[in-house]
C-alpha cells in the first residue's frame, strides 16, 4: 500500500506542510491529525497491519504486501533524493491517540501527470501533488478518510499563504466506489477520460486548493 513515485519540481508545499507541521487538535473535528512515528511499536504495528488488510489490499494490481523494511521507510520517508518532500500524516482517535489512518501527499507519478495535463488547463508553475490514503479498517470508525482528507488539505492550504497555485490529484480504481466517494466529498472533480495507470485504466481526480 506504500507508494515510491519519482520526484517532479511541483512538490515545494509539501516541504512547506511538513516543517511547519504540528499536531492539529481542531476542536471542530471529530479526530486528531498527528505525525507518524516510526519509532513508536504501535504505530509500526498499526500501520503493518493495516498494510496487511485484505480490503485495502483488494483494489491493488498486484495485491502485495509491503515488507518490514518498506514499512518503515514509508514511515520515514519525509524527503530524500528518490521519492523527493513527502507530508505523511495519521488520522488519530481523541480518545487513546490511536491511528485510525494514514494521509499521505507526494511528487505526482508522471504518468498521472501527464494524463491530468492532458486533460485541464493548469498552469505550467502550478505546484502539484498526489495524494493517498487508507483507513485502519479494524478501528471501525466512521468518516476516518474523508476527515483525514479535508484537514491534510487544510494544513497544505495554509502553509501556501495563498502566493502559489496548488493542485491535489489523485487515481482510484474505477471499482472502488469508496475511495471515490472520498474524493468527491472534499471537492474533488473526476476527469473524463481515464488514464493507465499502475498498470490499469484508472481515474484521475483534481482539486485546486
Amino acid at each position: 500500500m506504500t507508494s515510491n513515485c519519482p520526484a517532479t519540481n511541483h512538490a515545494n508545499i509539501l516541504t512547506l506542510a511538513s516543517n511547519n507541521f504540528t499536531l492539529r487538535d481542531d476542536p471542530n473535528e471529530p479526530y486528531l491529525i498527528i505525525e507518524v512515528n516510526p519509532d513508536n511499536p504501535n504505530h509500526s504495528t498499526t500501520i503493518t497491519e493495516m498494510d496487511q488488510d485484505s480490503r485495502a489490499l483488494q483494489f491493488l494490481n498486484p495485491p502485495m504486501v509491503s515488507s518490514p523494511q518498506e514499512i518503515d521507510d514509508f514511515m520515514r520517508a519525509k524527503f530524500d533524493k528518490k521519492n523527493g518532500p513527502r507530508l505523511i500524516l495519521a488520522v488519530a482517535s481523541r480518545e487513546d491517540m490511536s491511528i485510525l489512518g494514514w494521509v499521505q501527499c507526494y511528487p505526482v507519478d508522471p504518468k498521472l501527470l501527464a494524463g491530468v495535463k492532458q486533460q485541464t488547463s493548469i498552469s505550467e508553475d502550478a505546484q502539484i501533488f498526489e495524494i493517498s490514503y487508507l483507513k485502519n479498517f479494524k478501528a471501525n470508525k466512521p468518516g476516518v478518510a474523508v476527515n483525514g482528507v479535508k484537514q491534510v488539505l487544510e494544513i497544505i492550504q495554509a502553509a501556501n499563504h495563498g502566493h502559489k497555485q496548488v493542485y491535489a490529484v489523485a487515481s482510484t480504481n474505477p471499482l472502488n466506489i469508496a475511495s471515490e466517494k472520498v474524493l468527491e466529498k472534499n471537492g474533488f472533480l473526476v476527469l473524463p477520460n481515464e488514464i493507465e495507470y499502475d498498470g490499469e485504466s484508472d481515474h484521475a481526480w483534481v482539486k485546486k486548493l
